[in-house]
């Protein structure tokens, strides 16, 4: 990959270029490091929004959060499969004047999984309502997960403002409007949000 790089500037023309950027993974990390050494007056980066994905990987790998989001994910499907639950989830809604459909979270589609857990809090109550009704067609397990104030809904309330900032910042570092200078501030903010929820929940 270090020699593919190497290629491509030199045809191009090395005095063109003051930077090179790959993202994380080991085997391009690697390569910067190699031409990093051939060409001193070229910086090199990895992808910072790239990171960001990773380091929302790893948050999801986490058991509480894993499970989390599988329960999230179990309570959209089976909604939605349902065409009797459906409409009734549907018709509580107009009660309020206004629908929202829930949407299926897709792995690692960070801001898919974020805009679940936010529908799923906005929706709360509905939920609550829907299944409260004992002829609600809901297995146990999920029945008892949305009724689970102490433990469900803290999860789901506590995985959303983890990860919330980190989504938006992905969202910010490959918009166009997208600074190299702006990156340190990015993730020193980053780091004091993560610093300061993980305190609060040990």
């Amino acid at each position: 990959m270090a020699t593919k790089m190497e290629d491509v500037v030199t045809e191009k023309g090395i005095e063109k270029f003051r930077a090179a950027v790959t993202d994380s993974v080991s085997i391009m990390v690697k390569a910067l490091s190699i031409f990093a050494g051939k060409y001193s007056h070229i910086a090199v980066y990895t992808c910072a929004a790239h990171t960001l994905h990773l380091i929302i990987g790893d948050i999801t790998k986490l058991k509480s959060a894993e499970d989390t989001v599988d329960t999230c994910t179990c309570i959209v499907k089976e909604i939605n499969k349902s065409q009797i639950l459906k409409a009734s989830f549907t018709e509580l809604q107009k009660e309020g004047g206004q629908i929202c459909y829930l949407k299926i979270p897709v792995p690692t589609r960070w801001g898919s999984i974020l805009r679940c857990l936010i529908r799923l809090l906005k929706l709360k109550n509905i939920l609550e309502r829907l299944v409260s009704n004992e002829e609600t067609n809901l297995s146990r397990r999920l029945r008892n997960s949305v009724l689970d104030d102490d433990t469900f809904w803290r999860y789901v309330q506590k995985h959303h403002e983890l990860i919330h900032p980190a989504v938006t910042l992905i969202f910010l570092l490959e918009s166009e409007k997208a600074k190299v200078s702006s990156v340190p501030q990015c993730f020193k903010e980053l780091n004091d949000h993560f610093k300061s929820a993980f305190q609060e929940a040990f």
